[in-house]
């Protein structure tokens, strides 16, 4: 049985003040909070709120998400997901760990051993 947090909007402020990673809630409409290190993502409404559909209404915990900066560069994102109430709304809460340097690492391990066993 799944339990959800109950918060307001004053601990949203709160919670941001601690949080070192991009924070974005939202609900099966719109995204009703974001903070500054998100914003910096440039990840659109738009493709936050297609994850919000697609995936993150089935994978509550953690999920992985690959997105292609505009610089044509790959980054690679754990994303923590969690269902919470805000003001009586259900809503997701979803922190996005940057993963792109353990990925990076895990592919070069991974080739090495490749090699090795050759």
């Amino acid at each position: 049985m799944e339990t959800t947090k109950s918060m307001t909007l004053e601990d949203i402020f709160i919670l941001n003040t601690f949080i070192p990673f991009p924070m974005v809630i939202y609900n099966h409409e719109r995204i009703l909070f974001h903070n500054a290190l998100f914003e910096q993502l440039a990840i659109s409404d738009g493709y936050m709120m297609d994850y919000a559909k697609n995936y993150a209404l089935r994978e509550l915990g953690r999920a992985e998400l690959d997105i292609t900066m505009e610089n044509e560069k790959a980054r690679s994102f754990v994303l923590s997901n969690q269902k919470v109430a805000i003001d009586n709304e259900e809503c997701f809460l979803t922190f996005l760990i940057d993963n792109t340097e353990n990925k990076v690492q895990g592919t070069k391990l991974i080739k090495m051993c490749e090699l090795r066993d050759r």
